[in-house]
């Protein structure tokens, strides 16, 4: 940005321009200033441009980035337009800091593909100043990295999210920024959180919270993050205090970058206490509070834990039609998709999905639950192997894989522990105790003689009209019937309904 005018700093200068009354001059400072005021004087220009005519806003899109009512404008029909932010080109803005307003610009619309590509943009341009360019104490190259991060992770590339989370913070140690470390550890602890490196989680979370509460420009997203990271932290250990830490996380449909995290954090919570219907309620209340867009770390979180929440409920056409509606399927839908094909007792599936999964794409929370879903799938064939049955040992000694075991029915822990060398078997016992285990997989509705009777008329006949003389009843009494036989196989058409009575084998035998 260009230097400072010798009338004043930033701050003098936007004091001036608000005592003229001027709504022009007020943004036309703040524009020119940005960084600065941001990061020293945040307080000073949120009064500075929160009075100003929506009209004077408009003709600054630098401005509607940082306004306090910026997310009702990314949600509103006019979203942000990030190409209006090319025009600071021509004012002598630095491209970093350009890119970085149309990343976080793509962000807040929802468009994490566009952002990704500001941030590639971003990261080459950061590569081209020299190697022994010590940055200045008020350099927004940290922030430049904290937000490329940011994008990783909400694009659920974690590993990637941790290298820039990793730079921020050294470049906040260099210059001796405390809100840069605070900030960047703090991000760091949630990419961790969520990928299930529950000890690493932990010691980043230790490092931010030692460190002073951030200034006011970084106070409520430092400490929104922290705290979705304790609680995704306490989830992952079934610690006893977790119903306190997930009370203290924001709201559903929170505008702040964490919301797919904070939805994450409340399903996962949910499913683990066995109510799987508040799950899908909190999916659906952040969900539609949101642009979710294919390949993101919200979408395949959402679509993942409805899968696995509708399994939960016995409604395994839900989870079906939840899988179909995915057009991306990222790696927790994918798993998702390993823990449906059991659901179906179709093991030879389930493993084709496990083999198609590489390591390399799987984070430590997602190789618990395949190694896991793993012993559910030989359990199923009648006999878990010695080196499962190990692996499994060895995650059970690892607290923050608490949470993986409440997603697999007692009956493989039961088939594990039977596994296991006598010498073995207390110690896997006693570091489960305690936890809500599964009910045994895929439970086989009890139908009444009447439904046995609807069902094989379904298979015969193609309306109601036809089913209701087959069997002497009226229509009407052929409707209320077909639901309840839906009902309890989960169905919501024909199709699905004779699907589900085939893989239950509820079907009469030679149909």
């Amino acid at each position: 940005m260009k230097a400072e005018q010798d009338s004043g700093g930033p701050s003098e200068l936007l004091a001036e321009a608000v005592r003229s009354g001027d709504p022009d001059r007020i943004a036309a400072v703040a524009t020119r200033h940005i960084w600065p005021l941001f990061n020293t004087a945040y307080p000073a220009l949120l009064a500075a441009i929160t009075p100003l005519p929506g009209g004077t806003v408009g003709r600054h899109p630098v401005l509607q980035l940082v306004h306090p009512l910026a997310p009702v404008f990314a949600r509103s029909t006019r979203p942000f337009t990030v190409h209006s932010l090319n025009r600071y080109r021509r004012v002598g803005y630095e491209e970093s800091l350009i890119l970085t307003m149309q990343m976080i610009g793509s962000r807040m619309s929802g468009d994490i593909g566009a952002a990704l590509g500001y941030a590639q943009q971003l990261v080459a341009r950061l590569r081209t100043e020299g190697p022994f360019d010590v940055p200045a104490a008020d350099d927004p190259s940290w922030f430049f990295r904290h937000q490329i991060g940011t994008t990783h992770l909400m694009a659920g590339q974690t590993v990637a999210a941790l290298r820039e989370f990793g730079t921020a913070r050294q470049i906040g140690e260099v210059i001796g920024s405390a809100d840069a470390v605070r900030s960047a550890a703090g991000r760091a602890a949630l990419t961790h959180a969520v990928r299930g490196a529950v000890d690493d989680a932990q010691r980043a979370l230790d490092t931010a919270t030692a460190l002073p509460l951030p200034g006011p420009a970084y106070a409520d997203a430092a400490l929104g993050t922290e705290r979705t990271a304790a609680a995704l932290i306490d989830i992952a250990r079934m610690r006893p205090e977790r119903d306190r830490s997930v009370a203290l996380l924001e709201a559903l449909d929170t505008a702040d970058v964490v919301w797919p995290f904070v939805m994450y954090a409340r399903a996962s919570h949910a499913l683990a206490d066995g109510r799987a219907g508040d799950a899908l309620d909190a999916i659906a209340m952040s969900t539609v509070s949101h642009d979710v867009r294919a390949g993101t770390f919200a979408s395949d979180a959402a679509t993942a834990l409805r899968i696995t929440a509708h399994l939960a409920l016995g409604e395994v056409n839900a989870a079906r039609r939840a899988l179909e509606a995915a057009t991306v399927h990222g790696t927790l839908t994918r798993t998702a998709e390993i823990r449906l094909a059991l659901h179906e007792a179709d093991p030879v599936r389930a493993h084709a999905r496990q083999a198609a999964l590489t390591a390399a794409e799987l984070s430590p929370a997602q190789w618990a639950e395949v190694t896991l879903l793993a012993a559910w799938r030989e359990s199923l064939a009648g006999d878990v192997s010695d080196e499962l049955a190990h692996r499994t040992a060895d995650l059970a000694a690892n607290p923050g894989n608490r949470r993986a075991f409440t997603g697999v029915p007692v009956t493989v822990v039961d088939a594990v522990r039977d596994r296991l060398p006598e010498s073995a078997r207390s110690a896997f016992t006693a570091r489960l105790d305690g936890l809500p285990l599964g009910a045994p997989s895929t439970p086989r509705p009890r139908l009444t003689p009447r439904e046995y009777q609807v069902l094989r008329a379904l298979i015969d006949h193609d309306n109601r009209a036809d089913m209701a003389a087959a069997l002497g009843v009226s229509t009407n009494t052929v409707k209320t019937q077909l639901r309840s036989l839906y009902r309890k196989l989960g169905a919501t058409s024909k199709d699905e309904a004779l699907m589900s009575a085939a893989r239950l084998a509820l079907l009469p035998r030679g149909r």
